[in-house]
């Protein structure tokens, strides 16, 4: 017996000795077949967009391809299956505390996520894992934590908007999504942009720390655009909403009214993710639809 398949048979006794209930093996799909080693019937089953923490054991033939015991468990965010043969279909049939070892059809794995199959694998026909439970975190609670983290992000980059503007000694408004404003030229006969309209406007924008990365005001090419039809940030979208034709603003656009934790390549510069930016605005013409 190699050193492999003696590992494989101690692991399953002292699974089997452990275990609560043996439910022997089920196919789930034509690619997977999942043989229960360990179940805790009494405990959480796994749901999708629950996080789970698992040891896993990942063999390829005769060989290891990832052994976590040796290092840290992984932790997952279960999604719905996507296709026959998707592994997040098995941990969906999973409780905490469970063992299991799965098999994947290895044609039927490739053939249905449109994944090249690796040259190295032509010898095998299954994917092998084992896996235990160790933990699972309900989603309700991962949206929890999600959504402090992002309070925390906001308010954050708030005050970091705000001691930007103090710096520039200017007097600033701010709307109920916290896209904070200056006003430099105003015209209150102006036509009030709407939804619909075609917009030519400069455009200077920038990140807080002064790089610039867009600016029609140098180049004297204006943009045109229909107001409500365009890719615009949620931000500028905004923006337009507040002003007329012939004024002139500067706004200070927080990065979740911008492209969020996108990285973004704009020219020669970078914006990188989370990253508030600052528009100068010059609306030059409004034409109704």
């Amino acid at each position: 017996m190699t050193k492999l398949k003696l590992f494989r048979a101690l692991l399953l006794l002292s699974i089997i000795i452990a275990s609560c209930t043996y439910m022997g093996k089920q196919k789930l799909d034509d690619a997977i077949e999942i043989e229960y080693k360990q179940v805790n019937v009494e405990a959480r089953k796994v749901e999708v967009g629950d996080k789970i923490t698992i040891h896993m054991i990942h063999t390829i033939g005769d060989s290891i391809a990832k052994n976590t015991y040796l290092s840290r468990p992984i932790e997952i965010v279960v999604t719905a299956p996507e296709f026959v043969g998707d592994l997040m279909r098995a941990f969906s049939h999973l409780h905490k505390g469970d063992s299991v070892f799965i098999q994947l059809d290895k044609q039927q794995y490739f053939k249905n996520s449109g994944i090249d199959e690796p040259a190295f694998l032509n010898h095998i026909s299954t994917l092998d894992y084992s896996i235990k439970v160790l933990d699972i975190t309900p989603a309700k609670e991962l949206h929890e934590a999600s959504k402090k983290e992002h309070q925390s992000m906001i308010k954050q980059e708030v005050m970091y908007i705000k001691n930007h503007i103090d710096t520039l000694d200017i007097k600033y408004y701010s709307t109920r999504s916290l896209l904070f404003y200056h006003i430099i030229k105003s015209n209150k006969k102006g036509k009030r942009i709407q939804n619909g309209d075609t917009v030519t406007a400069h455009c200077k924008g920038s990140l807080l720390n002064g790089a610039i990365f867009d600016n029609t005001f140098d180049q004297n090419t204006p943009y045109q655009f229909i107001v409500g039809e365009s890719q615009l940030i949620f931000g500028l979208q905004e923006a337009m909403n507040l002003m007329k034709e012939g004024e002139q603003l500067r706004f200070f656009i927080p990065s979740y009214l911008a492209y969020g934790s996108t990285k973004i390549e704009m020219g020669d510069l970078t914006i990188p993710a989370n990253s508030p930016l600052e528009y100068e605005i010059e609306i030059l013409n409004v034409s109704k639809r």
